[in-house]
């Protein structure tokens, strides 16, 4: 869940979402690919490896998981966006009303 600004302050509303985005992506990617925490931490370091026959790498991540990472990052970036909205709005009925 995303956090919802609570506070007169936008550089603090604004910086504490943006904060978010890391662990919302990385929790987001590991249940989508039924990975648990260290799985996430080692693929995202782990480049392949290569086949006993050293003709060929092993791939570290399947082009699936590929296309789920990508349907992650946009679903988490358009909620982001959602939220940034939201703030936007905020910012210009208050404008209006002063």
């Amino acid at each position: 869940m995303l956090y919802r600004p609570h506070t007169p302050n936008l550089l603090s509303n604004v910086y504490t979402l943006t904060e978010q985005f890391p662990a919302l992506f990385k929790e987001k990617v590991c249940e989508e690919c039924n990975w648990s925490v260290p799985t996430f931490y080692r693929k995202m370091r782990y480049l392949g490896k290569i086949r006993k026959d050293k003709k060929k790498t092993v791939p570290a991540i399947s082009n699936a998981e590929k296309d789920k990472i990508i349907d992650v990052l946009d679903q988490v970036c358009e909620n982001m966006q959602n939220r940034f909205d939201e703030i936007r709005e905020q910012v210009k009925r208050k404008a209006d009303r002063g």
